[in-house]
């Protein structure tokens, strides 16, 4: 089934979901053929967002970056806000107006990180990347302090932009290069600058010719998107254009947002939109963790600023595994194919000490980075394929997680070798030839050779590790897991590296 046909199944289903869930508003003056979309593009045909639909673009508006635009300028990946209806006949979503506005625009002062996660540093914003975001004129492995990149994602609860998209505009110029930046007014008139000057955060804003539109008055508190060049150093910004952080859509009958949970002020949020959970909104699963900090997608209605929810699925990747593929099969008839993560086998020791069992359905997001295949189906998966996989857990302490994003790419750890990322969980074992703990499903195994880090970078020893089990201190918390395939056949089934993430 190639992805287009994934995601109209996946629409079904939600219109479905939609009017039994209780999506849609009860009021009768509301017009029940309105819907908005907020999140990244999954998918063309003619465009997915927020895991919906939009089959017909042909009468739509677009505004990229605050300017005029079309389809074309439009990639995998952009955070993007679709406003529309269904169609007279009930069959599709015509599209009105498609927005596109960059997170973040601005040089990268620093580079952290290792493996297959990177933390930026763009205006001081923290900025995370991973192999899975989309990029366009540059790579995972190829980003530089002292360029210019166009960031687009959504915010996580500690201010994160985790990062969907990235593309590449050059070197950093001073008094050239483009900027967007977005955040909380302060000093106004009032700091070191002077009149016609404001901060966000460490950056100072000259906004004496720029153009402020969309907001009652330019004020301390106010949050704002900026846009304009960089100044006479890395740390200033020459405005040309002050509007509002988040652009409002009108009333949408169906409401369907993709981003992380945050609580402000007693308000849930979620990618900037206030957002309310009556007493019947149903929670999926059922049995989930919903809190701060969770990847989430909603669907509702949106109403006097707020979305009232009907459906909140939970969508956090809390498992993160980076393999080989040992096998693929069908354990249900053609429907949730299997796709089984195992390290090299090595004789004497079965089965194999570290196991993920990935499953995979019609919405898990498909990409060939190996060989470039559009579509790429689960049918191209074979025994041999180097994957990088997240998944989401169905409950604490899962065994079987379901996959959200599979990415094919070059071998980038040797064979055999594993690097696996996720929450700790019960049962563990600490005693002569069994010292164990699980990550969601996955049993992990460690010995005196083992490498233990607790989350400030200190060393520890493995009986400290284990101590921390016993009095309930690291249960839960995430941890990453490495075991190379290094030719020792005594530890290639043991962990190299256990390292606290929180």
């Amino acid at each position: 089934m190639s992805p287009i046909s994934k995601f109209l199944l996946f629409f079904s289903v939600l219109i479905t979901c939609a009017f039994l869930c209780g999506c849609s508003p009860s009021e009768d003056d509301f017009d029940p053929d309105t819907v908005a979309t907020v999140g990244a593009i999954d998918a063309f045909g003619s465009v997915v967002v927020a895991g919906i639909l939009w089959d017909n673009l042909d009468s739509a508006n677009f505004s990229i970056k605050g300017q005029p635009g079309a389809e074309i300028d439009l990639q995998i990946g952009m955070t993007v806000q679709v406003e529309g209806r269904v169609s007279s006949n009930g069959s599709s979503l015509i599209a009105a107006d498609v927005i596109y506005d960059p997170t973040l625009i601005g040089p990268v002062s620093s580079e952290a990180g290792a493996g297959d996660i990177k933390t930026l540093t763009i205006h001081g914003a923290a900025v995370e990347i991973d192999r899975f975001t989309a990029y366009d004129g540059t790579t995972f492995d190829i980003l530089a302090v002292g360029r210019i990149y166009e960031v687009s994602g959504h915010i996580d609860e500690a201010g994160t932009v985790v990062a969907s998209f990235v593309r590449d505009l050059g070197p950093e110029i001073l008094g050239v290069s483009p900027v967007v930046i977005r955040g909380i007014v302060s000093d106004l008139d009032v700091g070191g600058a002077g009149v016609g000057f404001f901060s966000i955060g460490n950056i100072t804003i000259d906004y004496s010719q720029a153009l402020v539109e969309g907001i009652q008055a330019l004020i301390d508190g106010v949050e704002v998107t900026v846009r304009g060049n960089l100044g006479a150093t890395s740390d200033e910004v020459t405005a040309t254009n002050i509007s509002p952080a988040i652009v409002y859509p009108g009333e949408a009958a169906y409401f369907y947002l993709d981003g992380t949970l945050i609580l402000d002020n007693n308000q849930w949020r979620i990618a900037g939109f206030p957002v309310d959970f009556p007493a019947n909104t149903f929670y999926d699963p059922f049995d989930g963790v919903f809190s701060v900090g969770t990847r989430v997608w909603v669907c509702g209605y949106y109403r006097s600023g707020k979305v009232k929810a009907g459906w909140l699925r939970l969508l956090e990747p809390n498992v993160f595994v980076h393999a080989e593929v040992a096998a693929t099969g069908d354990i249900y008839p053609s429907s949730f194919p299997r796709v089984e993560m195992l390290p090299v086998n090595v004789p004497g020791k079965v089965p194999p000490r570290v196991t993920m069992k990935n499953f995979v359905d019609f919405d898990t997001l498909l990409i060939d980075s190996r060989d470039g295949l559009d579509p790429f189906t689960l049918d191209d998966i074979a025994a041999g394929d180097h994957l990088l996989i997240s998944a989401v857990g169905l409950a604490p302490g899962s065994i079987d997680p379901q996959g959200t994003r599979i990415l094919r790419l070059e071998r980038v750890l040797s064979v055999g070798s594993v690097f696996l990322t996720g929450e700790i969980y019960l049962p563990f074992f600490f005693g002569p030839g069994n010292d164990s703990f699980r990550v969601q499903g996955t049993k992990v195994f460690t010995d005196a050779f083992t490498s233990f880090t607790d989350s400030g970078g200190s060393s520890m020893t493995e009986f400290e590790f284990y101590l921390g089990l016993s009095s309930g201190q690291s249960l839960g918390k995430s941890v990453a897991v490495l075991d190379l395939a290094d030719g020792d056949d005594s530890t290639i089934d043991v962990a190299d590296s256990v390292q606290l993430l929180d």
